[in-house]
């Protein structure tokens, strides 16, 4: 089906202009790096902010009919004032607590109730006695748990459980990729989010208050209010008491706290004694937990969740998180198809065992079209227990009490973060497809090399030997003629498939590059394809056509391993509403010195792009093309 080739070659020439909103964004952090003294939290902000601050392409959820609530960016002027220091840890540091420290390990000794809270990347061991983090008891018999406490999300603290408890931490070394702060120099928004001290190269860094951060940002310290605990407390009773496993699902609209509520049922789940397993159904396609943006999977769990969705991707080889089956449905909602994301939905659930509990993470669309999906899942799901967080429509509320046990925790003041969910999203997938194969550990690990250096994939899309069968398009189809533009350079749903959805009438060629794809309705959307007879396999960038040799040059995360095994299957890539990858097109700008972009802007090595006009810095501009829709000729 396909076989690797030199970067240099797969890349091509373009043109080595760049696009005003490009410029902008690289003239921001020029001169966020250039102004001494500039005060770090702000530059946090203006970094983080500044590749994705812009509506990615026209397919952003806020602009779109249907969705409950807009992706909400916080402007650096409506920031609250500074508040005064908070106490992150209440343990005493001295001969008799701290038993070993070096600048790759500290050990040290807890009585009960005692707390302790770090930033950064670290293994996390408990020796003796009981521990807390994040809901998770760990013991002795717990081995290594790999933690990332990052500031993009709130941080959790180590809570000892028992008198003279032994914790050990290591840090992770950055030599190795083993460290996701090794992906900061591909991106902004991966800076400044673990800890980093001009003094100390350690991965961690012991936090006293929230005044001792070296650079002052907004951190958020994991709180467990008493409604929270109390209803975490009875799904736990229903645990012992209950002869069948619960399915149980947090409803709330967005930024209500799912996330961190799932995290924390999950991690107790499988640290009780005796359980240490529960699966997971990730069903938010705008903010999964287990994978890119645009995709619902079946995930099984075995492993605590101590890091932000990006650290702890599934995968079908994964022992901590085992992908047993995944749908896309090519973007962050389910606007344009609720029928077939519903089908997806109930196709996953299909493959649920019955004696193990399951934690449903739902959309934070709670109205309209929204709660009627959502009351649909429930019906089909057979959930058990809901968990409301923060009013709901009065329908949707009666409707989960009388299918399910409702549990009811008040809706938490949503924290200001410098990532907006366009910012998360964009961080989730640049580290999908910067993964790298885990170690003999299981550990994962990422790749910091561009990938502009990467080499792609080759899969040929005409002829006996054609390793794709056709493209086909979720939602909006765009017009034949500008299909190659809109591929390249675009994200793409690599899906298996048993269907018949393909034949002589149903697949069609563009005049020009001889690419197959599936023809659409009459309305302008295609026909998806049955859920019971596919299966997503992963996401590829298009990083090429070669038009002479019909052929796609496509960089994806998937092993070598299992891409040969598609060699004898049937294989359609499948296009649709994904976030445009602006991360991908901005990468060499972001790794580059300057000697390294003098030399690209020398040779035109830039992908992607096309020359418009000669404005903007340095007398250039790059802009992305967006070739028209079927709709948009009519």
């Amino acid at each position: 089906m396909a076989q690797k080739r030199k970067a240099q070659e797969a890349f091509g020439k373009a043109n080595t202009q760049l696009s005003a909103v490009a410029a902008a964004k690289q003239a921001r952090l020029r001169a966020q790096q250039s102004i001494p003294g500039t005060d770090a939290l702000q530059g946090d902000i203006d970094r983080a902010s500044a590749i994705a601050d812009t509506p990615y392409d026209g397919q952003n959820d806020a602009s779109r009919e249907g969705v409950s609530e807009p992706d909400v960016e916080v402007p650096i002027a409506t920031l609250p004032p500074a508040k005064s220091s908070v106490k992150l840890s209440n343990f005493s540091r001295d001969k008799s607590t701290v038993l070993k420290e070096s600048d790759e390990r500290w050990e040290f000794s807890l009585k009960a109730d005692e707390y302790v809270t770090f930033i950064g990347e670290f293994d996390l061991e408990v020796s003796k006695g009981f521990a807390s983090i994040h809901g998770a008891i760990l013991h002795a018999n717990s081995g290594v748990q790999r933690v990332y406490a990052l500031s993009p999300q709130a941080i959790p603290a180590i809570v000892a459980r028992k008198d003279d408890t032994i914790i050990k931490t290591t840090a992770i070394g950055r030599d190795h990729n083993d460290s996701v702060l090794s992906l900061e120099r591909l991106s902004p928004l991966f800076g400044n989010i673990g800890a980093k001290h001009k003094y100390s190269s350690r991965s961690f860094a012991l936090l006293k208050e929230s005044s001792d951060d070296p650079l002052q940002r907004l951190l958020v310290v994991l709180e467990v209010d008493d409604d929270t605990k109390m209803v975490l407390s009875r799904l736990n009773a229903k645990l012992d008491s209950s002869d069948s496993a619960p399915r149980i699902m947090a409803v709330g609209a967005k930024s209500s706290g799912k996330s961190t509520f799932n995290r924390l049922l999950c991690n107790m789940i499988i640290t009780r004694p005796g359980q240490q397993r529960c699966f997971y159904l990730d069903i938010d396609p705008g903010q999964p937990e287990f994978g890119p943006p645009g995709q619902v999977s079946l995930v099984e769990v075995t492993t605590p969740l101590l890091g932000p969705a990006f650290t702890h991707p599934a995968s079908v080889d994964s022992k901590a998180f085992r992908l047993v089956r995944s749908h896309t449905i090519a973007a962050t909602s389910f606007k344009d198809d609720p029928g077939h994301y519903v089908n997806c939905v109930v196709d996953l659930t299909k493959r649920i065992p019955n004696d193990v509990p399951v934690v449903v993470n739902s959309c934070g669309w709670v109205s309209g079209l929204g709660a009627t999906v959502l009351s649909d899942i429930v019906a089909c799901t057979s959930i058990t227990d809901s968990v409301t967080l923060g009013p709901l429509d009065a329908d949707l509320e009666d409707g989960l009490k009388s299918r399910t046990t409702l549990h009811k925790v008040a809706r938490r003041q949503g924290r200001v973060s410098a990532r907006t969910p366009a910012d998360s999203r964009a961080m989730q997938t640049l580290a999908y497809f910067h993964q790298k194969d885990r170690t003999s550990k299981g550990r994962l690990r990422w790749d910091s090399k561009r990938i502009s250096q990467m080499r792609p994939w080759i899969i040929g899309y005409c002829g006996e030997s054609a390793g794709v069968e056709a493209i086909l398009s979720y939602g909006q189809a765009p017009q034949a003629d500008f299909l190659s533009e809109v591929l390249d350079g675009s994200i793409v749903a690599i899906v298996e498939h048993d269907s018949d959805l393909f034949n002589a009438t149903a697949v069609e060629r563009t005049n020009k590059e001889d690419i197959p794809y599936i023809t659409s309705r009459e309305d302008g959307f295609s026909f998806p394809i049955d859920p019971q007879q596919s299966k997503c396999l992963g996401l590829a960038l298009i990083r090429g056509i070669d038009i002479q040799n019909k052929k796609l040059q496509l960089v994806t995360p998937l092993p070598e391993s299992q891409i040969a095994e598609l060699l004898q299957r049937k294989v359609v890539l499948i296009r649709g509403g994904f976030d445009s990858p602006e991360w991908a097109y901005l990468e060499d700008l972001c790794a580059a010195d300057k000697e390294d972009m003098g030399k690209m802007d020398a040779e035109n090595d830039r992908p992607w792009v096309t020359l418009r006009e000669h404005v903007g810095v340095e007398g250039s501009v790059w802009r992305l093309r967006h070739p028209p829709t079927r709709d948009s000729l009519r």
